[in-house]
């Protein structure tokens, strides 16, 4: 401190200043950054990766092709680095089979792919290796269940593993049909309808091309769904009389209780655990005949061209028809129980997404002067390339179409199981 001014060490002594010194200090492994480790042991000309996606305790990566001769040593430093994470994939290719999932090499870590995510309040069982999931999807997910009034009827043809068909049960008390044609995504659906306790809102649940899905449990069986749903209704509203009921006697008991504001709050309380736990059934009109209101039918395979890969899938054919909804109605039907809303997701180039669109529509539904479609971004998928939410109700003519090529007649064995 011999620099030091005199003034200066008697205001540090006055104020009980200490002087800082230089220190040295060794970093370890530990405490460097992903970043810090990698630019150390990488070529000054590779990138070193910044995104990825999380999938319970996995990372999934899309390297680049110059970044794979060095992919065991990138997988091993984000493994340490990355808290939560067990497992880093690769994904090695292109999707290319009809189950939408892509192959992957593992980098390092745990080479198990069975995992949990939670996305908007509910719990997914998935196995990533043998079943569709896209964290980026999360926030799209809980748009569309949001527009879902409670006690609507939803159809998800292509469910996947259930973050549509979940989320409109348990957050917004909706009921669901439910199909995917891979083996492996129908048994998780099944777990996850368990794991967050929607099974009484199930009306089915289907492994099959979507097509026969929707010809033989959804059109042949639109009485039976009506019926359920509205005996579903009645049982929960009285239900929900009966707790209310009990509730209010209880607090009737509690002749200690003279405060107005504690009342009142009380009410409060049980007004909000009403619509958390119980949910007011009361609120909802039982009177009319409910059957579906909503079709979610994901990705492109409805009336997308934009893949040849697609099209060389025997069962996408059938998206491509434009008798995928001819014909599943009658006059009577449309004027007992109305006509759905689809919601189709599609790819289109973001330069002309509209005009690519308008003419699939087209294509798909014929001449349909006064449709009312939206057409809403969902994402960006590559430089030119984004991903869109088309929505529409199903045109009048299609529903009532009268040549319908494809027969709604169930198999016998079919038959069977929809009278079991």
């Amino acid at each position: 401190m011999k620099d030091i001014p005199e003034t200066i060490k008697e205001i540090m002594t006055q104020h009980k200043i200490e002087l800082i010194t230089d220190q040295s200090l060794r970093l370890t492994y530990d405490d460097l950054s992903v970043h810090d480790v990698l630019s150390k042991l990488l070529p000054k000309n590779i990138i070193i990766p910044t995104s990825y996606e999380l999938i319970g305790h996995i990372a999934h990566f899309n390297l680049r092709d110059e970044q794979l001769p060095y992919k065991l040593i990138i997988g091993q430093v984000f493994l340490d680095k990355l808290e939560n994470v067990k497992t880093i994939v690769n994904k090695t290719a292109p999707t290319s089979n009809k189950y939408r999932v892509f192959p992957m090499e593992i980098l390092a870590g745990d080479p198990s792919m069975i995992t949990i995510v939670k996305e908007n309040e509910c719990q997914f069982r998935i196995d990533f290796s043998k079943v569709y999931w896209n964290s980026r999807l999360g926030t799209e997910h809980e748009r569309l269940c949001n527009e879902f009034t409670p006690g609507s009827c939803i159809v998800d043809l292509m469910a996947g593993v259930g973050p549509f068909v979940i989320p409109s049960i348990k957050n917004r008390h909706c009921f669901a049909l439910c199909n995917d044609l891979n083996p492996d995504s129908f048994h998780y659906l099944q777990q996850n309808i368990t794991l967050n306790k929607c099974e009484d809102n199930i009306i089915q649940c289907g492994n099959m091309d979507a097509r026969q899905f929707w010809n033989e449990f959804v059109c042949l069986k639109k009485s039976f769904i009506a019926q359920t749903i509205h005996d579903k209704i009645e049982e929960r509203q009285k239900a929900n009389v009966n707790i209310i009921q009990k509730s209010n006697n209880k607090k009737s008991k509690k002749t200690n209780i003279n405060n107005d504001e504690e009342q009142k709050n009380d009410n409060n309380n049980n007004k909000k655990k009403c619509a958390n736990n119980l949910f007011d059934w009361k609120s909802i009109d039982n009177s009319k005949n409910r059957f579906v209101d909503h079709v979610c039918i994901f990705f492109s395979f409805f009336f997308s061209f934009f893949s040849l890969l697609f099209c060389q899938t025997k069962n996408i054919f059938f998206f491509l028809k434009k008798d995928m909804f001819a014909g599943s109605y009658t006059e009577k039907e449309v004027e007992i129980y109305g006509l759905p809303v689809i919601h189709c997701y599609c790819f289109a180039p973001s330069n002309a997404f509209e005009e690519s669109i308008d003419d699939r529509l087209k294509k798909f539904l014929g001449e349909t002067p006064n449709l009312k479609r939206n057409i809403r971004f969902v994402r960006n998928v590559s430089a030119n390339k984004y991903m869109y939410c088309v929505e529409f109700q199903l045109p009048h003519h299609i529903a009532i179409q009268q040549n319908a090529t494809q027969s709604r007649t169930p198999t016998v064995r079919n038959l069977e199981e929809m009278q079991s």
